[in-house]
């Protein structure tokens, strides 16, 4: 069998001439008159020449006289000794850094489920996760954090400092004016300063990426019997600096103004999907809020929450769409085939 050329016949005494001139190259190296260190593990001679046959490429070869003026390689084994490094008393610190990166920080902000329901219970132990209670809130930010009280205080407890914000009979209680037991609770709000009544009772997620809100609903109840109206605004920030902005249309509560036998009612507040489509598959914190929107007098009811929960849906990822839309032609063309 014939075989054919690699290479044109024009193109041997190039070849050759290249494979020639390296191989002088790799004797100079060798050569303990040239003043290049030896480099380790070269290729051998005819090794190179036989590279440079199958590789007619390789670029014109270097003169013998200018090797000396080319950079040293570094070499393998230096000349000096090597000293061993001192120990080092910083052994774990990558550990510890690692540890503080990965500790979880102490936040007021939870993050998102597909189901969420705070019935308050838990009062008497600490406030819940992501429930924050503030005094002179702004239109803008919380205010300044009110130290919560785990105390339980009765239905008609009058105003006091520290219990502002307060930890009352919940939603399904037996009414009576002194009732302040029980294992049902609820999330108290009574002013009678200008500080508590411009206060806040919000509740925070970190986020909402991912997710679609499909409802949310609450209990909002008057427990005592005597003082002023007062009316509550629901509200939402997206993120951590802006406005808050009440819902559309807007979500609000009005606390019973006189006595009545008993002066408990409990109004069921809900918001639907389309409410809540603002606050929809956001990269940013969410606060709702409730926000007194009166701004003089002192000396109003209280406002009492329970029962706060939401449901929200997973967002269906692009390839799900994908999934969706693939499936849907294969059976339209096989829908047509029949036909």
């Amino acid at each position: 069998m014939r075989h054919e050329p690699m290479f044109p016949r024009a193109d041997y005494p190039r070849i050759l001439r290249r494979s020639v001139a390296l191989s002088r190259v790799w004797r100079v190296l060798r050569s303990d008159s040239a003043t290049l260190a030896p480099a380790p593990r070269l290729i051998p001679s005819e090794s190179l020449t036989r590279y440079l046959v199958f590789w007619p490429t390789v670029g014109p070869a270097v003169p013998a006289d200018r090797i000396a003026t080319l950079p040293k390689p570094p070499r393998h084994n230096p000349p000096y000794p090597m000293t061993p490094s001192p120990p080092s008393h910083c052994r774990f610190a990558l550990p510890l850094l690692v540890l503080a990166v990965a500790a979880p920080e102490s936040s007021a902000q939870i993050a998102i489920a597909t189901s969420y329901t705070q019935n308050f219970d838990s009062l008497g132990t600490a406030l819940p996760s992501g429930w924050g209670v503030w005094t002179s809130s702004t239109a803008t930010g919380n205010g300044t954090a009110f130290t919560w009280s785990t105390a339980q205080v009765a239905n008609n407890g009058g105003f006091t400092t520290g219990s502002a914000f307060r930890n009352l009979p919940g939603a399904s209680q037996t009414w009576s004016e002194g009732l302040k037991t029980g294992t049902d609770r609820a999330l108290g709000w009574r002013g009678d300063s200008a500080a508590a009544r411009d206060g806040s009772l919000t509740f925070t997620l970190n986020d909402s990426n991912g997710y679609n809100f499909n409802q949310l609903s609450f209990n909002a109840f008057t427990p005592n019997s005597s003082g002023l109206t007062a009316t509550f605004d629901f509200q939402y920030q997206i993120g951590t600096t802006g406005a808050f902005t009440p819902f559309s249309p807007s979500i609000s509560y009005t606390t019973v103004s006189t006595a009545g036998s008993p002066p408990l009612t409990v109004t069921t507040i809900s918001l639907t999907a389309l409410d809540l489509a603002v606050l929809n598959n956001r990269s940013s914190p969410i606060t709702f809020r409730f926000n007194h929107t009166g701004t003089s007098g002192t000396d109003w009811n209280t406002l009492a929450v329970d029962n706060f929960s939401y449901a929200a849906s997973a967002v269906p990822e692009p390839s799900t769409y994908a999934a969706i839309f693939g499936a849907t032609a294969l059976a339209a063309a096989a829908w047509r085939r029949r036909r």
